[in-house]
């Protein structure tokens, strides 16, 4: 008797601590919806400044919320969270018929890009080209079948416009001695090989040498200096701790909910002042060098053989980062961007087979208002997009 009243009573306290701790998570839960549906909404598109910092004080209110939780907390909550939706989507995973009936399902497709023949379109000056051919490209490894059959007529790659692209080969750069070109790589300047361009661009950017160290000699994936370097990469214990041997500040970091941390106190890396104003001229220094100097039989050297034999031909090929994410690099998927990337990448190419002169690096083409003028131009006016 007295050994099964002692479980009777050991029941009842478990299932009053039982009953306490799921009261606790449901205030917990509560407030979280609360929290979550007194924000932003998320949109569709790309958000105005207003927007974007309305989004930034949800993100610093819902940290400091999930901070104050134990790591059991968080786990729970993460596994009933309560999402904001889409404006405009339908986020219940059960549709009825009703619904499924007004909204159907529609699958994303490729524009049709081609050049518009009536007007010339220039790259890095006034000068124009009529260009024969559009090659848009995004992914630096994945290509549809499609995609693939294409390029295997032209004999290129088209991956290998990415900044991403990892070739059998390291991306090599000569150890730089003129003062300007010593400016622009900033910490990058220090090093003469790296995984992909995108390796060099994001040292050049970083306002610490422990950060671009971190870049050029820790991460063995393109897509981990992509994120790294627009401050996404959530970096474990060991990262973290190697970024503090390498003179980071200990403090300098942000944690996340998840244990994880980001570069950063406010989840930022710390970027060097002015990079933004000269970044494109950092990327026609860096491709100059991946496009112009690629090691015979790498797929970019082969890409490169094939287009200049097209740009001999007078089959002038336009390159398009084809990104709605990037109206910067890319052309912001329906030609409201400048697509800079594709820009650079053109020019390099005429400069290689003797089109054109090479564009200088110097003090007055940063301030050069000509050229700015035609690279940070919408191509839209010259390219049309229909889409299917």
């Amino acid at each position: 008797c007295t050994h099964k009243r002692l479980l009777a009573r050991l029941r009842l306290l478990w299932d009053r601590d039982s009953r306490c701790r799921n009261d606790k998570m449901d205030d917990i839960r509560q407030r979280y919806r609360e929290i979550q549906a007194a924000g932003p909404p998320l949109l569709g598109r790309k958000p105005s400044d207003d927007e974007l910092s309305a989004l930034r004080e949800h993100k610093d209110k819902v940290r400091r919320f999930l901070q104050e939780l134990t790591p059991e907390q968080r786990e729970e909550l993460k596994h009933n969270s309560f999402h904001r939706p889409k404006e405009g989507r339908i986020t219940s995973r059960k549709k009825s018929k009703e619904v499924s009936n007004l909204t159907p399902q529609t699958k994303r497709v490729r524009p049709t890009l081609t050049m518009r023949q009536d007007m010339g379109f220039a790259l890095c000056s006034s000068q124009n080209f009529r260009f024969a051919t559009v090659i848009p490209f995004c992914s630096h490894q994945n290509r549809s079948q499609t995609i693939t059959n294409e390029d295997n007529e032209m004999g290129i790659n088209r991956c290998v416009f990415s900044n991403l692209f990892v070739d059998t080969e390291p991306l090599s750069l000569p150890k730089p001695t003129a003062e300007i070109i010593l400016q622009l790589l900033g910490h990058g300047a220090e090093y003469t090989s790296g995984l992909c361009a995108e390796s060099f661009y994001m040292a050049a950017k970083c306002e610490h040498k422990c950060d671009a160290q971190f870049i050029m000699k820790e991460l063995g994936k393109s897509i981990d200096v992509a994120s790294f370097g627009h401050h996404m990469l959530k970096l474990n214990e060991s990262q973290k701790t190697r970024l503090i041997e390498l003179g980071a500040d200990p403090h300098d970091f942000h944690q996340n909910w998840d244990g994880t941390w980001l570069r950063g106190k406010d989840g930022r890396m710390p970027t060097r002042p002015g990079w933004r104003e000269t970044r494109h001229l950092i990327f026609l220094y860096i491709l100059r060098e991946k496009f112009g100097e690629a090691p015979p039989g790498s797929t970019t050297w082969r890409t490169v053989d094939s287009l200049r034999e097209m740009i001999k031909k007078g089959r002038l090929p336009y390159p398009i980062e084809h990104r709605r994410a990037d109206a910067f690099w890319g052309d912001g998927g329906d030609g409201s961007g400048f697509n800079v990337l594709g820009k650079v990448i053109a020019q390099i190419l005429f400069e290689i087979t003797g089109l054109v002169e090479k564009v200088p690096i110097s003090p007055q083409t940063q301030v050069d208002a000509e050229m700015t003028t035609v690279m940070f131009r919408p191509i839209q006016d010259c390219v049309s997009y229909e889409f299917s």
